[in-house]
C-alpha cells in the first residue's frame, strides 16, 4: 500500500520508544520524515517505511470500521411482531 496522499491532513500520534512521549504530526509531515528527535527525552526516532504504511493502513481501516457503524446506526431496525 502506498502511503496515502487522502491522509496528508489526519492526525498521527507517534510514541517515543525510550519515554512512551507522544508526538502528533499530520500525515504530510509522517510521509517525509525518516527520523525525528523526541521532545522529551531527545532520543532520535526512526520511522521506516514499513512503519509508516501499518499506520497508514490502521488509519484506513479504522475510517472504515467507524463509517460502517455509523451507517448500521442510521438503518432502519426491524419491527418485531408481538402477535407470533
Amino acid at each position: 500500500m502506498p502511503l496515502s496522499f487522502e491522509l496528508r491532513d489526519q492526525l498521527f500520534e507517534l510514541r517515543c520508544p525510550t519515554c512512551s512521549h507522544p508526538t502528533l504530526r499530520k500525515g504530510s509531515w509522517v510521509t517525509t520524515i525518516r527520523n525525528f528527535k523526541c521532545a522529551r527525552c531527545g532520543a532520535k526516532v526512526q520511522l521506516g517505511y514499513q512503519e509508516k504504511v501499518k499506520m497508514f493502513e490502521q488509519c484506513v481501516k479504522e475510517a472504515v470500521n467507524s463509517s460502517a457503524g455509523q451507517q448500521s446506526a442510521n438503518e432502519p431496525k426491524p419491527v418485531l411482531d408481538s402477535s407470533l
